[in-house]
C-alpha cells in the first residue's frame, strides 16, 4: 500500500509527532483473497512493533475501517 508522511497531534494540543500512515487498498474482490491480503498486512504490522532504528518509523498503532466512496 501507499505510505504517507503525516503529523499526529497529541491530546488535542498543537504538539505533534511525525508519523507514517500506510493505506491498504485491497486488490482482490474475492473474499478469500481479501482475507489473505488482510492477514499479510497484519503480519507486517506485527513485525514493525519491536523494531527500533533511526531509519524506521516507530509503530504506534493501527486503525482499520472501510470506506465506501461514491
Amino acid at each position: 500500500g501507499e505510505v504517507y508522511l503525516c503529523k499526529l497531534y497529541l491530546d488535542g494540543t498543537k504538539h505533534h509527532i511525525r508519523c507514517a500512515v500506510k493505506k491498504l487498498i485491497p486488490r482482490a474482490a474475492d473474499d478469500a483473497l481479501y482475507e489473505e491480503e488482510m492477514k499479510e498486512f497484519e503480519r507486517e504490522l506485527k513485525l514493525m512493533v519491536p523494531l527500533a532504528h533511526k531509519n524506521i518509523v516507530k509503530m504506534y498503532g493501527e486503525c482499520f475501517y472501510t470506506y465506501a466512496g461514491n
